[in-house]
C-alpha cells in the first residue's frame, strides 16, 4: 500500500481590525492593511502548495 504525504492547508490568519472611527488611509489604518495584506498573501500561497500537493497525489497514481 502506498503512503502518501499529508498535504496540510494553513491556518486561516487573524487579520487586525481597522480602525472605524479613522479614516481608511490613516497610518494605523494603512500599517493594518499593509498587515493584512502580507497575511492574506501568505495564506494563499499556502493554500496553492496545499492544492499542488493534492493534484500532485493525484496524478501520481493516474501514469
Amino acid at each position: 500500500m502506498l503512503e502518501y504525504p499529508d498535504c496540510p492547508a494553513p491556518e486561516r490568519p487573524a487579520l487586525p481590525a481597522l480602525n472605524g472611527a479613522e479614516p481608511l488611509d490613516s497610518p494605523a489604518n494603512a500599517e493594518a492593511l499593509m498587515i493584512r495584506d502580507d497575511a492574506i498573501r501568505t495564506y494563499i500561497n499556502g493554500l496553492l502548495s496545499a492544492l499542488r500537493c493534492h493534484q500532485a497525489r493525484r496524478d501520481y497514481g493516474s501514469k
